[in-house]
């Protein structure tokens, strides 16, 4: 996968969480704090400034900015969670990796990290 197609990736994922930002919190409402679709929002505004100015060597590159982001400004269980996934998208070769194989990789990091919290307080 080029640089620019992984950027464009998270561009599109970034104007769904803004445009959908109440929705997500109502959604977390009956379940949580109702904070969910605020925190994702903060969390993609600062991914998408750390993308857009600097320049990366390959889409890997560009995950790892947007796990490390999402890890660090989106709150609760979701930071570690998204921006685990998108650690195990780096894992992935995307040049001769298929997509299957790099959203398989993030799923996996999504099951080790929940494993992770069952076994010890995590979040």
């Amino acid at each position: 996968m080029e640089v620019e197609v992984a950027k464009r990736w998270m561009a599109l994922f970034n104007d769904k969480i803004q445009e959908n930002k109440d929705y997500l919190s109502e959604l977390d409402t009956p379940i949580g704090d109702g904070d969910h679709g605020g925190n994702m929002a903060r969390g993609m505004t600062a991914v998408m400034e750390n993308i857009n100015s600097k320049d990366f060597e390959s889409a890997a590159d560009v995950f790892k900015v947007v796990s490390m982001q999402l890890i660090s400004k989106v709150g609760g269980a979701s930071g570690p969670l998204y921006g685990s996934a998108f650690m195990g998208i780096t894992k992935v070769e995307l040049a001769n990796g298929s997509v299957y194989e790099a959203l398989k990789a993030g799923l996996d990091m999504i099951k080790n990290v929940v494993r992770l919290k069952l076994t010890k307080r995590l979040w």
